[in-house]
């Protein structure tokens, strides 16, 4: 019988998709009978495929909620726990009364109240809520009606043997320190924001550096790499501008930064904020989102202020000629991540908080 059965409708492909990998993976290595439900031609698809979960990948057409009922009630029996990602997938709820136990866990901050009938009535049949930090969980309760005993918060976690710290010092100055941003291209993710801090870093002349982008624009929507191209260019730092793309061996390319920009408008958590931190990689990010509930600023990694450029710059440049702080900040921060962030545990406290005890 199957005891797991993750969903999403989601199109794309960032944190939420790679959170059903991860945790697939890891129910599959706990000898767990699991399946993933997902879209026809998505890249979540495409990529459960290639790691060779075909048995354990259930595909369905585009908008089919029909079928997504079907698989939902061909899986639906005591001791099974339904997991589904994003609110969006809870209109299957309707009219289903299930015996599964259905946990949601959500994976963004709600900009809007969801205190109307339809969201009140869908909520209202989710028997287990999974918040990614507390900040996220209060965001919850604030703008929808889900009880506060029906949320658990548990995290992000990251893999501790992939994303390895090397505590490497800072650069010589004719040696280009390296910076980094791990997201898809999106406008929310603040790419842009980091083109124009690297150009007032570039402008002070104390030293050189280089801005690496980790990721692709987002599947069907405007691609955004042209626009920021475009902004590199206009601000003379296209040289110093590098596209590196998705990169399927993360872990030894996070190794190559010396710092890594977080330069979201809002980030429910940020997977990259604690990949870095495990690699001994200072961390800058925005105070936007649950990410102060990970980094404490001048202990653990740095918070600048969220859509301000030249406080990016400030703060990176502060960081960088204190090597005391910067050396602190790479300890501290592997710590912080081993003691509350390892994978293995995490994946342990999702499957107990989702599954019928």
């Amino acid at each position: 019988m199957v005891e797991v059965l993750q969903g999403t409708v989601s199109p794309g492909f960032g944190g939420l998709e790679l959170v059903i990998i991860e945790f697939h993976e890891w129910l599959i290595r706990k000898k767990v009978n699991a399946f993933v439900l997902t879209v026809e031609g998505t890249p979540l698809e495409k990529a459960l495929l290639e790691r060779g979960y075909r048995q354990s990948t259930i595909t369905i057409p585009k908008n089919d909620l029909k079928m997504m009922r079907y698989w939902r009630k061909k899986f639906d029996a005591p001791g099974v726990a339904h997991l589904f990602h994003r609110h969006q997938g809870l209109r299957q709820l309707l009219f289903q009364r299930y015996q599964a136990k259905v946990s949601a866990m959500s994976h963004t901050f709600y900009d809007v109240k969801k205190r109307d009938l339809f969201h009140r009535y869908i909520f209202s049949k989710v028997d287990q809520w999974v918040a990614l930090t507390p900040r996220h969980k209060e965001n919850l309760l604030a703008t929808t009606a889900i009880a506060e005993d029906k949320v658990s918060v548990i995290p992000n976690g990251v893999n501790l043997q992939k994303f390895k710290p090397v505590y490497k010092p800072l650069p010589p100055l004719d040696v280009p320190l390296q910076l980094g941003v791990i997201a898809r291209l999106d406008r929310q993710k603040g790419q842009e924001i980091a083109i124009r801090a690297l150009k007032k870093l570039i402008d002070q002349k104390n030293r050189k550096w280089t801005l690496h982008f980790f990721g692709e624009d987002t599947p069907s929507e405007t691609p955004v790499r042209p626009i920021l191209e475009e902004i590199a260019t206009e601000l003379g730092v296209r040289d110093q501008v590098i596209f590196e793309g998705f990169q399927e061996n993360l872990g030894s390319k996070v190794q190559s930064l010396d710092v890594i920009w977080m330069p979201s408008y809002k980030e429910t958590f940020g997977r990259c904020v604690i990949e870095g931190m495990a690699s001994g990689i200072p961390v800058v990010a925005s105070n936007a989102g649950g990410v102060p509930d990970i980094i404490r600023s001048g202990e653990n990694g740095i918070l600048f202020e969220t859509k301000n450029p030249n406080d990016l710059a400030d703060k990176t440049w502060q960081l960088v000629n204190n090597p005391q702080l910067f050396a602190s900040i790479q300890k501290q921060a592997r710590l912080d991540v081993e003691k509350n962030y390892d994978i293995d545990k995490i994946w342990q406290r999702l499957y107990e908080c989702i599954s019928v005890h």
